[in-house]
């Protein structure tokens, strides 16, 4: 086998050598020799992990490649999480951790178990892997404990975390879901009709899943009961899922990808342009969509092609990130909470009490710059004292809610 370099340089190499039109449709940017299985980042850089010849990062254009140095992990680089400089990676062989955007790496727990799924909350990791079920770590990766309390199959592909509920999907058990963090697990078994739950993701208030097989399912109530989604759709094998704003992308084994504006009640394809309908993984970068295809090709597509511009945010441009006060305060039992952002950001809105758990996810996605006002309804909770946390991009902040009933 060639090394990693002398792949990445020969793929960068053939990547500038073919023509694109990257202005109405689909163009490949970058052609990696190897499966895309991921593709992540912050403000500024974007990384995608391959399955074969481990990752690689470019600028938040996606124009120009070059490889990372991870470890020991075989070449594969299943999941990346990414928090403004700091990171973690899934791969063949455990989990490895950066501090400084990706320079440089250190392993971080879990060494020769592949992790596939990787979900962040402060200094707790949560672990997904294809035999030994979830792992958790306290402290960012520095131990690790199997929490499968409940979990009746071991091989998750899957995470996600929605209103202070973990949820993993499994290979062939189902969907579980777990209201202590991973402590125990409890069988999702309202609605969804296929065993094989590989991706998710949330779309305002409403929880996505797809299946391999049987296509997608949408839940408006945490997770508690699901409905089918089939409307315009003509693949049911669903390998990833993207969100900006209010618009739903979904990535798809062999039907290529899918656009859906209501919620998921309809879709339409999206492939003018793309070179092969095999999509491994999707992300929101900048004002582009990216896909990541099973032969090693990744390619964007200019959101605004596919997103009307009245369907995108219109809303004044704020000049820097603000996180006001939510008003009224106290309150009982809704209060507003508004923000400013000054350029588009992946956005995370998330409430929680005084022991650090999240108890209430407000907005998970991409948004257009300008200002935005979100209700948190707190009548499901305690009296008390609770802090509502955004993080967008780089910028992170906390204030402090009373509720008093």
């Amino acid at each position: 086998m060639k090394n990693s370099s002398t792949q990445f340089a020969v793929s960068v190499l053939l990547s500038m050598l073919m023509p694109f039109d990257l202005t109405a449709q689909w163009g490949q940017v970058a052609s990696l020799g190897s499966s895309i299985c991921c593709l992540a980042g912050n403000d500024t850089i974007l990384f995608a992990g391959t399955l074969l010849n481990g990752m690689a990062c470019s600028n938040k254009t996606g124009m120009g490649w070059t490889g990372v140095n991870v470890g020991a992990t075989g070449g594969s680089i299943f999941c990346i999480g990414v928090r403004g400089t700091f990171m973690f990676t899934g791969t063949f062989g455990g989990v490895f951790r950066s501090t400084d955007c990706g320079t440089s790496w250190s392993p971080a727990g879990l060494e020769r178990i592949p992790v596939h799924s990787i979900v962040m909350v402060g200094s707790r990791l949560f672990a997904a892997t294809p035999g030994g079920g979830v792992f958790i770590s306290p402290d960012s990766g520095t131990t690790w404990t199997p929490s499968n309390s409940g979990l009746t199959d071991p091989r998750v592909a899957t995470l996600a975390l929605f209103g202070g509920i973990l949820f993993a999907g499994t290979e062939y058990g189902g969907l579980f879901s777990s209201t202590n963090y991973g402590t125990t697990w409890d069988s999702v078994e309202m609605g969804i009709t296929d065993p094989r739950v590989v991706s998710m993701t949330i779309c305002g208030t409403d929880l996505f899943a797809g299946t391999w097989g049987n296509g997608l399912f949408r839940s408006t109530d945490n997770g508690a009961s699901w409905t089918a989604l089939s409307s315009g759709l003509t693949d049911s094998y669903f390998n990833s899922l993207a969100v900006s704003g209010t618009n739903l992308f979904a990535g798809t084994e062999g039907g290529g990808v899918f656009h859906s504006t209501n919620n998921g009640m309809s879709w339409t394809s999206a492939n003018y342009g793309l070179t092969n309908n095999y999509i491994w993984t999707l992300a929101i970068f900048g004002t582009y969509l990216f896909a990541g295809l099973e032969n090693g090709s990744i390619e964007r597509r200019p959101l605004s092609d596919m997103i009307p511009s009245a369907g995108l945010s219109n809303i004044p441009v704020a000049s820097e990130f603000v996180l006001d006060q939510n008003y009224p305060n106290p309150f009982n039992p809704a209060t507003t909470i508004r923000y400013n952002l000054p350029h588009k950001s992946q956005v995370l809105l998330t409430v929680y009490n005084t022991l650090g758990q999240q108890v209430a996810t407000l907005v998970q996605g991409q948004q257009e710059a300008g200002s935005y006002e979100v209700t948190f309804n707190g009548s499901a909770l305690a009296s008390g004292v609770y802090f509502y946390r955004l993080e967008a991009g780089s910028f992170v902040g906390t204030k402090r809610l009373l509720l008093l009933k």
